[in-house]
Parts: structure tokens; C-alpha cells; sequence
């Protein structure tokens, strides 16, 4: 009895303690540039994965490579190899990267824009034709494209109650497929005419801010009066409230104005009132990846169906009331005390469905 107790310990105490000398997971991020949204996606995943338990590596794809999958195939040829890639290549195919990962077999989850039903048809979705491409976490880029007129049109409503409003969008390009669904996100949102709203045209430039300003001049000049704008980025919505302060808004009310993204131009832009609100948080995609990575290496397991492979996570609504929390976001000090494991299916093992809402921070303390 003695002994087996013994042995029943030492058994014990070596499980314990291979867990605790168990090499940390390493995961490799390859961002598609260093500036802007690349570098903000970069900001929290550090701290994130330091109090998750994972070794992260950061290299982002390089402009003078000829391609995405170039960079990723030259991170990926040094030694020792990465447990996991994190992807996020936005314009070009997705089957060079998923060919490269399928090579050196290395699993994946990607956080890029989603794909075309056409590309779909080849590569197939998560874990059918590339079993090691385990996720894709996309922002709701059509739910966030409808919020933004719905919202407009609420927060107009209550400045002019009476008279029948009309939105103009200035949308960037329409190649990505994120792009097309914020676009159907916004038709989507006047399909049963809400609040007695119109929209007026969508028209599609690019993504600067002095083009955006001739366009929103030539869509005031084409209609007698556009109460709302909806705006494809900050550069867009910049451009707007460009135009829109060399006129004399005596006969109309002056139009609102609301985007995705946030830059500090465009925050300097809410608070003082000249664009009513953006749509941000797409850049913490990165760090719900990581949070799904954790969560399957602990043993958390789902269907490879798209409903449980494909997650989407919501925007988050920023405007004046909300930007010291925004600004927070922004810091690796925020996330050493944000409440990270509430997002975790191994950590709750009630949770259903992954829910990544960035307003549950909001309240959260440190775990």
C-alpha cells in the first residue's frame, strides 16, 4: 500500500511537472505592413500572449518581397519553426498563403477581410481543404456597415424630428470583400426605409482625403440637401468635414458625419463635434486569435463547420462619451489588466459561442 501510494505521488508530481516545463506555444504574426491598422493590430497582442502563456513573434511582410506569401515563406524557412501563424493579408488570393502554410505544416488561423464565394469555391472554408487552417475571425463588416446609417439616422432624428432624411455614402474601393459587405450592410439598413430615411447614392473613390473632399462637394452640388454621410475610413470622413466647413449651413442643418476607423486626426474630429462617431476594434482581431489558439491547445474543440470555424466580432461604437476607454485600448498598460480570460471557452466552459464584443472591457477587471 505504501509503495502504490508512492508511485500514485510520483506520478502526480510528474505530470504536474511536465505541464510546468512544457515548452510555450509560439505563434507567429505576419501583418501585411508596419504603419497605420498593422501597427495597431500589433499594439495589445504582446501583452495578450505574455498572459496567455504564448511565445509571440512579430514579423511583418515585407514591402520589397514580391508577395505576402513570400514574406511568410522566408519567416517561416528560419529555425526553429512556429506552433501556429497568424495570417492577415487583406487584397491579393488566399491560396499562395494557405499552399505555403500547407508546406511547411504549420496550423493557422487567419484574421484577414474574408473571401469571395468565388475564391470560397477553391480553397473551401476552415479545416475542409486545408485541415491545419483551423479559424477565421472577421469583423462583422456588414452588421457595422448597417449600424453606421442606422445610428446617423437616430442621432439625426433627435436634432430634426419632422422632416424626411437623406444619406450619401463615399465608400473606398469595392475589390475586398470586406468592402462589398460594408456596402450591403448599408443597403441592407434602408431595405425597409427606416425612420422615413433615404439613400440618396453611394459613389466609390479611394481612400483619400482630398479626393473625398471634391466628392462630397459634387454630391451637395447634385442634391438639394444630404443630411447624413457615411464614410468608408477616417481619410473619407476627413475629406467630408473638409467640404462641409467652407459652407454656410443656414438653410440646412449641417449634415453628419460618421466613418469606420479611428487616426488622431479623425479623434480630434470627435471631440470637437465635427464627426458624430466611428466604428473601431477590427484591429483586435489578432488578439482573439490568440485567445482561440489558447483555447485549442487546451484541449477546447469545435466542428469544422463554417458556423463554428468562421467567427465574426462586432464593432465597437466611438464617440465623444467613450474615447478615454478607446484611447486606453491603445496601450499595452490596458491590457495587462483587461479582462482577457472572459472571452475564453476554456476559462468558461459555458460559453456556446465565442462572443469577442470589446464592450464587455469596458466594466471588466483584471483576469
Amino acid at each position: 500500500m505504501i509503495i502504490r501510494t508512492c508511485l500514485l505521488s510520483l506520478l502526480l508530481w510528474l505530470a504536474h511537472s511536465t505541464v510546468s516545463w512544457a515548452k510555450p506555444v509560439h505563434v507567429l504574426y505576419v501583418p501585411a505592413g508596419q504603419t497605420g491598422y498593422w501597427h495597431d493590430t500589433t499594439v495589445p497582442m504582446p501583452t495578450v500572449a505574455q498572459r496567455l502563456g504564448i511565445k509571440l513573434t512579430i514579423f511583418p511582410s515585407h514591402p520589397r518581397l514580391r508577395s505576402y506569401a513570400d514574406s511568410l515563406n522566408k519567416a517561416l524557412s528560419a529555425n526553429p519553426k512556429p506552433d501556429w501563424v497568424i495570417w492577415a493579408q487583406r487584397r491579393v488570393s488566399n491560396v499562395p498563403t494557405l499552399e505555403t502554410l500547407k508546406k511547411h505544416a504549420i496550423k493557422s488561423i487567419d484574421i484577414t477581410s474574408g473571401t469571395s464565394s468565388k475564391e470560397q469555391a477553391t480553397i473551401g472554408f476552415p479545416q475542409q481543404n486545408y485541415p491545419n487552417w483551423k479559424a477565421q475571425i472577421l469583423s462583422d463588416e456588414f452588421l457595422a456597415g448597417k449600424k453606421i446609417a442606422i445610428e446617423l439616422i437616430e442621432r439625426k432624428r433627435q436634432i430634426n424630428s419632422k422632416n424626411a432624411l437623406t444619406l450619401a455614402a463615399i465608400a473606398g474601393t469595392r475589390m475586398t470583400y470586406a468592402a462589398q459587405q460594408t456596402i450591403a450592410g448599408l443597403n441592407d439598413a434602408f431595405t425597409y426605409k427606416p425612420n422615413n430615411a433615404r439613400l440618396l447614392q453611394t459613389v466609390f473613390t479611394t481612400w483619400h482625403r482630398d479626393l473625398s473632399k471634391q466628392t462630397a462637394q459634387k454630391l451637395l452640388s447634385r442634391h438639394n440637401q444630404i443630411d447624413l454621410f457615411w464614410a468608408a475610413n477616417p481619410n473619407i470622413a476627413l475629406g467630408i468635414i473638409d467640404h462641409l466647413n467652407t459652407q454656410n449651413w443656414q438653410t440646412h442643418s449641417k449634415p453628419l458625419v460618421a466613418n469606420f476607423g479611428l487616426n488622431p486626426q479623425s479623434r480630434q474630429a470627435i471631440i470637437q463635434d465635427e464627426l458624430a462617431f466611428s466604428m473601431v476594434g477590427n484591429h483586435l482581431n489578432g488578439v482573439w486569435a490568440l485567445i482561440l489558439i489558447h483555447d485549442i491547445e487546451h484541449g477546447v474543440t469545435f466542428n469544422n463547420t463554417p458556423a463554428q470555424t468562421i467567427l465574426k466580432a462586432p464593432y465597437f461604437l466611438a464617440d465623444k462619451n467613450n474615447l478615454k476607454f478607446v484611447d486606453a485600448m491603445m496601450s499595452a498598460d490596458f491590457w495587462q489588466k483587461a479582462k482577457i480570460k472572459q472571452y475564453s471557452k476554456y476559462y468558461n466552459p459555458n460559453i456556446k459561442n465565442y462572443n469577442f464584443d470589446v464592450s464587455l472591457l469596458q466594466t471588466s477587471t483584471s483576469q
